[in-house]
């Protein structure tokens, strides 16, 4: 009896849904394998600053500062990431007091950055301070005159996040925000526009 030859089968790398699920077929992970390199700018940063307990003229007791921001326009320099979804900073600060006095006082801040997609990691930034400014809106800059920047984490730049900065502005006028200061307490400010720049 003669046997007939048997054809060899070639399965091709299975795409799609059922890719996803399966593992190997080829090529890597597409998750990241440690942080970010290069530098990130991030547009148009909105948000809240939120004061417990809320800030008064008189205030004197410890307050507790929590901000978060976010970014939608985020673009990549000289980085292993070529497209961020979104950016979200967050800041949690106790090291202030309830007097409006203080927002003017310089103090050193500390933001955890979370980007979309959540394959990129996190960013750390420290700010050693920060100057108010009422120039281009009521506001503030960071790091500030005299102080500096480092990120730790994901675009860090060549050299520790020291050329990193941000700005934070709020629609709320100075005058505005003496009255809410005088009255009940300014229990928050929002945040209108920024800039982020790490790297």
């Amino acid at each position: 009896m003669t046997r007939r030859p048997t054809a060899a089968i070639s399965v091709p790398c299975v795409s799609g849904l059922l890719a996803l699920a399966l593992a190997g077929c080829g090529g890597g992970s597409s998750a990241a394998t440690g942080p970010a390199t290069g530098s990130i700018t991030c547009q148009n940063i909105t948000g809240t600053a939120d004061f417990s307990p809320p800030l008064t003229l008189s205030g004197s007791a410890t307050d507790t500062t929590t901000i978060t921001l976010t970014s939608t326009e985020c673009t990549t320099s000289g980085s292993d990431v070529t497209k961020v979804v979104s950016g979200t900073a967050t800041v949690h600060n106790t090291s202030g007091s309830s007097s409006c006095v203080a927002l003017l006082n310089s103090r050193p801040l500390t933001a955890t950055v979370n980007w979309d997609p959540d394959t990129i990691e996190p960013s750390v930034v420290s700010f050693s301070g920060y100057s108010p400014t009422e120039a281009g809106g009521t506001g503030f800059l960071f790091p500030g005159t005299g102080h500096s920047a480092k990120v730790t984490g994901s675009f860090a730049g060549a050299n520790h996040g020291a050329d990193s900065s941000a700005s934070a502005f709020t629609t709320e006028s100075t005058t505005q925000i003496l009255g809410e200061c005088s009255g009940p307490g300014l229990a928050s400010i929002p945040i209108s526009s920024g800039v982020l720049k790490l790297g």
